[in-house]
């Protein structure tokens, strides 16, 4: 699991999923992300053509409405 995904260097993360690859097993491999813009755009694609990895976008919803009360003692 990569946290903050979209602030990782594109290297690290090809590097990572290339590393994976070569052990010869498989793997799931999760990416949080705030934000699904051109940076997952990218790699998606590169996933795609150069390793042949499935990718696909999961939004996830809030995980609560609104922030919940801070009780004190």
């Amino acid at each position: 699991m990569v946290d903050y995904a979209e602030r990782w260097p594109a290297v690290d993360l090809t590097a990572l999923l290339t590393h994976s690859i070569a052990q010869g097993r498989r793997a799931r491999v999760l990416l949080v992300a705030r934000p699904a813009g051109l940076w997952w755009q990218t790699l998606a694609q590169y996933l795609d053509r150069h390793l042949d990895l499935d990718s696909e976008t999961l939004p996830l919803p809030p995980l609560a409405e609104e922030p919940s009360p801070v009780h004190s003692g």
